[in-house]
């Protein structure tokens, strides 16, 4: 019979400590966080467009959010599809054709200029991480005087 409570108290124990141990695991998120703070950005975008200096034509339109003229990089990505038309890509054929000269960048930089149109203001919402909150809950290891419990949240 006291073998039995022993091992039914020590059983007990084991599991009172395994349940113990699952809570402050389960607190645990492993670095990622669950909660959000939307956070409201005023933005100022500025508009150019590219014009061709052959013939006056209008490109493309580039929105940068910086006030300094586009870079290349940028002209590249916002008006790739205008600046490397499908008549530059070479068709797979039978008949073996003249090449024509490979595209040339630098001066396709040269034939073309930039011209400030607007500015536009505009408010990004933006999902910014908050670290969880940690709450301590303290109690006095000793009666002294009044019970009380200190509570710490950061």
């Amino acid at each position: 019979m006291k073998r039995r409570v022993f091992s039914l108290g020590i059983l007990l124990a084991v599991f009172g400590l395994i349940s113990i141990v699952t809570q402050n695991t389960n607190a645990d998120n492993g670095g990622k966080f669950s909660r959000h703070k939307t956070v409201e950005i005023n933005v100022t975008q500025y508009v150019w467009e590219l014009i061709s200096n052959r013939d006056g034509r209008l490109i493309c339109e580039i929105v940068v959010e910086y006030p300094t003229r586009p870079t290349y990089q940028d002209t590249i990505t916002f008006c790739a599809e205008q600046i490397f038309t499908s008549e530059l890509t070479p068709t797979p054929s039978d008949v073996s054709q003249a090449t024509s000269a490979p595209f040339d960048l630098a001066e396709f930089f040269q034939t073309v200029s930039y011209r400030f149109m607007k500015t536009q203001k505009l408010i990004r919402a933006v999902e910014v991480p908050v670290a969880e909150m940690t709450v301590n809950l303290v109690s006095p290891g000793a009666p002294a005087g009044q019970p009380f419990v200190s509570i710490y949240a950061y």
